[in-house]
């Protein structure tokens, strides 16, 4: 099992109208590939945020593998 660090990202424009993605939350999650662990990661960002669906409350994720 590897471990991953998904980051979760919400699309946002500042006051002055620059766009900037605004983290929503780190999950630590483990899985055989990249693809494992990023289905996992939006199972348990759902279950944390008490969302339906991960991009209720999230724009884009992105996943890094550690050590």
């Amino acid at each position: 099992m590897k471990t991953f660090n998904a980051k979760f990202f919400k699309n946002l424009t500042s006051s002055d109208g620059h766009a900037y993605k605004c983290l929503q939350n780190s999950i630590e999650v483990t899985g055989e590939d990249a693809g494992d662990a990023l289905l996992s990661a939006k199972r348990e960002f759902e279950h944390l945020t008490h969302a339906a669906d991960w991009r209720h409350r999230a724009d884009v994720v992105e996943l890094e593998e550690t050590a």
